[in-house]
């Protein structure tokens, strides 16, 4: 009998640790593309995407599936007046898929400074993220205003 729970115990605690690395993994990438965006590095937040990755950011109208639609709107919006100085994920829920994909879900705070002041926009996103040749990158990304309370 208790060489049936250890058994049963490694087998768990292997199956936990197996999910932990895709979902840490997950974050990193995440976290990589924070530190891109408010260091404007267009190369580096394009090289994040998968080439035929989905993508539908904040301020576009139509959804896309290529790196150069995700160059121009970071070329775009990094040329923002009061372009992002911090970007903090305030809340998430990580669901992996398989070994090789993971959804990451939130809401992210992307603040600016306009006029001497720091304001903080809220704003939820959703990120399909694809383990591909053994390097993670964004398969699909969506990010939007969050609702106006009623």
């Amino acid at each position: 009998m208790t060489r049936l729970l250890t058994t049963l115990t490694v087998l768990l605690l292997s199956v936990g640790n197996a999910l932990a690395e895709p979902t840490e993994d997950a974050k990193a990438v995440i976290s990589q593309w924070a530190e891109a965006f408010i260091a404007k590095d267009v190369d580096q937040i394009v090289g994040l995407y998968q080439g035929d990755a989905l993508f539908w950011p904040t301020i576009i109208n139509e959804p896309a599936n290529n790196q150069d639609a995700a160059r121009a709107y970071f070329v775009a919006a990094f040329k923002h007046p009061n372009p992002a100085t911090k970007v903090e994920v305030t809340s998430r829920s990580t669901l992996v898929l398989s070994d090789e994909v993971v959804v990451d879900a939130g809401v992210v705070e992307v603040s600016r400074d306009i006029d001497g002041t720091a304001q903080a926009t809220p704003l939820r996103f959703h990120f399909v993220l694809a383990k591909s040749n053994g390097d993670w990158k964004i398969a699909a990304h969506h990010s939007s205003l969050m609702p106006v309370k009623p």
